[in-house]
């Protein structure tokens, strides 16, 4: 059998935090408990929303291979397919009999349902990021912490496994993923500040530290031209271009920032 089978608690640490800490070999030969299926299903259902973790856990072989080379759905129809999942899924926990069950499921049963319930809460906002069991939950759909740009490269560079051409091959069609991505996450951010919600905060201090990193690398370069420059027309030609380089850095740097926070 392909697919890795899920412990009760691993079950559980996967629904609650978004991640399955590890798998184990397949259960014996007992059947499991309808309580027990469902939440494994659902954890596997967890990883067709975020395909990274189930590669930073290493659970893409074997039958969920796939999962490899895909990139999870950020864009506003992506976040409707969570909120689907997530009001089935607390639909079928519901009707998951107790009685019966011993402690240990008793236990993922409702903090699975304390976990899709609190993530169903927040999408049911216009807006931002809500995760399911995770920590990085924000009102804007990409922030300095939050987002394809930073989090895919993190995922290819430390997680992506390239062993042969079959990893190669996924590596490439999951870096082509990331454009969508991005295309999801702008369509998300431009909706957003349709509604007023912009972070100009990170705007303003970005900008802010761009002036006064610029304004101290000037000042700094000025001294070793006045220090070791003697001829007047070498130091008058080196103070200009420092001045315009500054210059110019800064105003790209300063456009950049705009047309950012304009998306």
């Amino acid at each position: 059998m392909d697919t890795p089978s899920l412990s009760r608690r691993e079950t559980l640490a996967g629904l609650a935090a978004a991640a399955v800490t590890a798998t184990l070999p397949a259960r014996a030969a007992t059947t499991p408990s309808p309580a027990a299926t469902l939440l494994d299903r659902l954890a596997w259902r967890l990883f067709d929303f975020d395909p990274g973790e189930a590669t930073r856990l290493g659970l893409d072989t074997g039958a969920h291979a796939a999962l490899r080379g895909q990139l999870g759905d950020s864009s506003p129809a992506g976040i409707e397919a969570r909120r689907h999942f997530l009001a089935d899924a607390l639909a079928e926990l519901a009707r998951v009999p107790r009685d019966g069950l011993d402690p240990a499921m008793r236990t993922s049963l409702a903090v699975t349902e304390s976990a899709f319930r609190t993530a169903s809460e927040g999408m049911a906002l216009p807006y931002g990021v809500a995760t399911i069991g995770s920590w990085r939950n924000t009102p804007y759909a990409v922030i300095q912490n939050v987002g394809a740009w930073l989090d895919v490269p993190q995922l290819l560079d430390g997680d992506q496994p390239v062993k042969n051409a079959a990893d190669a091959e996924a590596y490439c069609t999951r870096l082509s993923a990331m454009a969508g991505q991005l295309d999801g996450e702008t369509a998300r951010i431009a909706a957003a500040r349709g509604q007023g919600l912009v972070p100009p905060g990170n705007a303003l201090l970005m900008g802010a530290f761009v002036c006064f990193s610029l304004w101290h690398a000037y000042l700094g370069l000025q001294v070793p031209v006045d220090d070791y420059v003697t001829t007047a027309g070498a130091k008058i030609f080196l103070m200009l271009v420092i001045r315009f380089s500054v210059i110019a850095t800064g105003a790209t740097c300063l456009f950049a920032i705009v047309r950012i926070a304009a998306l």
